[in-house]
């Protein structure tokens, strides 16, 4: 098991996700966050994409379809 601090939250990864990770280059991490970290990311995300730097990219050229977003704080 392995084991991560983001902002200040343990996550616990077991070594099968982290094999997934390296042969797939993503992995679920379904249930490894709280519903308050969640909310405080996704209120984060939704001021972005309000109030976005000049650096903000869709990615997802499709405007009906779920955006893929990026941008760089600075």
């Amino acid at each position: 098991m392995i084991h991560l601090i983001y902002l200040r939250t343990r996550i616990m990864l077991h070594k099968d996700e982290m094999n997934s990770f390296k042969r797939n280059g993503a992995v679920l991490i379904k249930g490894k966050f709280s519903k308050e970290w969640t909310d405080k990311l996704r209120k984060g995300i939704d001021e972005d994409i309000s109030n976005p730097s000049p650096r903000l990219v869709r990615h997802t050229k499709n405007e009906n379809a779920p955006g893929y977003f990026e941008d760089f704080w600075t």
